[in-house]
């Protein structure tokens, strides 16, 4: 950006060259460009910003410079890597770029172009946090890919529209209420109207607009409608979704064909709900939604000023040793993009209780990740005295206690916070200790390590 004296070039983003002539790092601009791009294949085409840079007196003509670009993604339901790892520093292979002759490299600023020539279009396909994660492993020598649960959790999201729509899912009741159809083959299924709308009743406090919008955002992404209609033959209750019903209806038990009850149409009591999609497999969506209403509890944290990068569940190994994390999360608070990211990894279960196993593998993902967060989330209000203690016993591993505002809790209490804002606001309504370990944490010192010891001190004693 200067004329170069020869024998002196110093690239002004090398620190190295830097200290060793004792120089303060410099910072120079040439201008700055916002990109908003709607695009179903995260495909992103732009221009390299071009400094004015003027010609060496000395005849030395080599212009040099560096583009920075920051990812944001503004959508609800966006899942795209904001936040990259501070050691992952070489990202061209992770943008999938047809041009591989500059470097890309991540770094607290953003994501860095060097430069050397004018009017190059850069082509690139932002990766999603999945993306970043499997390819930060690699880089670790660790084999990392979506596992089935992890798979079942991406389709849960997106039916849902992102991690912060989970609250939509977000109840026990309700869980226990669309969870338990998706099990229950005796009653093929389906939740009743009359069920559904108390479910709703109680969330809502029988505030009936609140129901009906919940209702209906239930019906278009979660359930779908079925009318119950019994065989005149066998007597089997067999039940059709709006499309299946015709004039003559077949029975799914004996397959004997029978008129519309027309006579006698349903009523309210002949109408009910099955879950579709990921919300009809088995094992609570095999745990998406603890896993979703965890990402959203992380990613309402500090609320849009965060930048994030997330993934559900992932299975990995490395040598020899297989291991896996129901989500992972790098979180960058704060407003400016220099702040230090952080990581999370996660076990999740919806209702049952966390084996020593869990445990285990927790352990070594601590031992593993000296930086990470270790996050054991539940959708139970509270945890067995079994669990409090290797939840104590975890914490206090490691040399000096090294564990010690590493492991956290959450459950039912934090994760089902329709406002968001879990702690420690919520914990200030509630009896007893939750309202005396708020008042000792406050909201503008809340960091994840104090996330840590607010949530062991309420969970694990």
């Amino acid at each position: 950006m200067l004329d170069p004296v020869i024998g002196h070039i110093i690239e002004i983003w090398d620190p190295a060259a830097l200290r060793e002539r004792r120089l303060a790092r410099v910072r120079a601009s040439s201008g700055q460009t916002s990109v908003e791009v709607a695009s179903r294949y995260r495909n992103i085409t732009f221009e390299s910003s071009e400094p004015a840079l003027r010609q060496s007196s000395s005849g030395y003509d080599r212009r040099r410079w560096a583009v920075v670009v920051r990812l944001r993604d503004e959508r609800i339901h966006g899942d795209l890597a904001e936040v990259f790892p501070p050691d992952l520093r070489n990202v061209s292979g992770l943008l999938q770029r047809t041009d591989q002759r500059e470097l890309v490299s991540s770094t607290s600023e953003g994501l860095v172009v060097r430069r050397d020539a004018y009017g190059t279009r850069q082509w690139w396909v932002a990766p999603t946090g999945t993306d970043m994660f499997i390819h930060w492993l690699d880089t670790l020598g660790i084999s990392a890919h979506l596992s089935a649960a992890g798979r079942t959790a991406t389709e849960f999201i997106a039916a849902l529209g992102g991690p912060l729509v989970a609250i939509r899912v977000g109840d026990p009741e309700l869980v226990r209420l669309i969870g338990g159809a998706a099990e229950d083959s005796s009653t093929s299924g389906i939740i009743t109207f009359a069920n559904l709308r108390a479910t709703l009743s109680r969330i809502h406090k029988n505030h009936a607009l609140s129901m009906e919008q919940h209702a209906g955002f239930l019906t278009r992404a979660v359930l779908q409608l079925h009318m119950g209609a019994k065989c005149p033959t066998c007597e089997h209750k067999n039940w059709y979704t709006p499309g299946d019903l015709a004039n003559e209806l077949r029975c799914q038990r004996c397959m004997r064909k029978f008129l519309f009850p027309a006579a006698h149409p349903p009523g309210q009591r002949d109408w009910g709900y099955r879950p579709i999609g990921p919300f009809a497999v088995g094992g609570f969506a095999h745990g998406a939604y603890t896993v979703s209403l965890a990402l959203r509890f992380f990613l309402l944290r500090g609320m849009i000023n965060d930048a994030h990068s997330w993934t559900v569940s992932l299975d990995a190994s490395a040598q020899g040793e297989a291991f896996e994390v129901d989500f992972g999360v790098w979180l960058r608070p704060g407003f400016t993009n220099e702040e230090k990211p952080s990581l999370v990894f996660g076990e999740a279960k919806t209702f049952n209780s966390f084996e020593h196993v869990d445990f285990v593998r927790a352990e070594a993902l601590l031992r593993r990740f000296p930086e990470a967060h270790m996050v054991f989330a539940t959708l139970r209000p509270s945890l067995t005295r079994t669990e409090q203690q290797a939840l104590t016993a975890l914490a206090g591993k490691g040399p000096r206690n090294a564990n010690r505002g590493r492991v956290i809790v959450l459950t039912a209490i934090e994760l089902c916070d329709r406002a968001g804002f879990s702690v420690p606001f919520t914990w200030n309504n509630l009896p007893g200790q939750p309202a005396e370990v708020a008042e000792r944490y406050p909201r503008s010192q809340f960091d994840l390590d104090a996330l840590s010891d607010a949530t062991l001190e309420l969970y694990a004693h």
